[in-house]
């Protein structure tokens, strides 16, 4: 894939800790520079391939790996509270939903996917975009648990 579509694919699983988010999503992006950035997440709750519109900067009170929750329960990054993706939802999921409906899998756009670990990493790698440092495109999403 990576030949054929001339593109270096970077899989990561990154450790589930705030602090380790702050840190490690920034490195990334200037290690790699990107064109595009999808965060996979997995939820058993999921029916479908979730699609994130949005992420927030508040709200996060679930403990990560280490027990801890950030301070005031608030992402540092600089920015919105509500940072929205610049691709169009909507017709990624229609595009997806058409290509697979033979199938059985779909894609739906989300609003609000909560405020676990995979927001904080996606709002981090969001502000690294609304920052000015990167005009590439980024989008969230969840997948169903295998």
């Amino acid at each position: 894939m990576e030949k054929k579509h001339n593109i270096e694919l970077v899989l990561l699983e990154i450790p589930i800790t705030y602090d380790n988010i702050d840190e490690f999503v920034p490195a990334l992006w200037e290690t790699h520079t990107p064109k595009l950035v999808i965060h996979v997440g997995f939820s058993e709750l999921a029916q479908c391939f979730t699609l994130e519109s949005q992420a927030h900067r508040k709200g996060y009170k679930r403990l990560d790996y280490f027990d801890k929750t950030p301070p005031n329960f608030t992402c540092p990054a600089e920015g919105a509270m509500r940072i929205q993706t610049r691709l169009n939802i909507d017709h990624i999921c229609e595009e997806f939903n058409n290509l697979s409906a033979e199938e059985n899998v779909s894609a739906s756009k989300s609003y609000d996917a909560g405020r676990s670990y995979g927001k904080w990493l996606e709002v981090t790698s969001m502000e690294n975009i609304d920052r000015g440092l990167h005009q590439q495109k980024k989008i969230p999403s969840h997948v169903l648990n295998p």
